[in-house]
């Protein structure tokens, strides 16, 4: 990353804006909404606030799991529930093997008297019709700009006319 020599704004290299933008956008296409426990799909991901003694059995299991504590909301998939009782996955480590990465995940069992709010996670239609149309915009304003710019395109001097015609003799 650099500063331009005006205004200090920081400038970022082609391809780390890209990931920058993909990110950003891709985050923002959804949203959690509370929702009723009882409303929550079986395979649903989900974000759980928790009262004190639920954030204590999550503390219990990092200490075994190795992990370190991060006080928030539990973001897992709900993968059952049975009467007072309800089980979420959730991501415990993400481990690099080669160029890719395998996800550890831990189950976590809660009363429901543990948990003072669920969120269900959804696609939020307004938010992604707006990305579409960022990324839409963006992809317009870089294909202009190589095939149009200031050389009017495909090499060619501005207004898009030809190489200027020789004069002269020729022998």
């Amino acid at each position: 990353m650099g500063r331009s020599g005006s205004g200090g704004v920081i400038s970022m290299p082609g391809p780390g804006r890209t990931i920058v933008a993909v990110i950003l956008l891709a985050t923002g296409c959804y949203r959690y909404a509370p929702t009723a426990l009882d409303d929550v799909p079986i395979g649903a991901e989900v974000r759980s606030i928790l009262t004190p003694s639920g954030m204590a059995r999550v503390q219990e299991a990092d200490r075994s799991g190795g992990q370190e504590l991060r006080f928030g909301p539990v973001i897992g998939q709900l993968i059952d529930r049975n009467g007072d009782w309800l089980m979420l996955s959730v991501r415990s480590a993400l481990i690099q093997e080669g160029s890719g990465a395998r996800e550890l995940r831990q189950r976590l069992s809660f009363q429901r008297s543990e948990i003072l709010q669920m969120e269900l996670k959804q696609l939020d239609t307004r938010r992604t019709l707006l990305a579409t149309g960022l990324v839409t915009l963006g992809v317009v304003a870089v294909l202009t700009g190589a095939l149009g710019g200031e050389t009017g395109g495909f090499g060619l001097p501005p207004g898009g006319r030809g190489p200027p015609e020789l004069t002269g003799r020729t022998r």
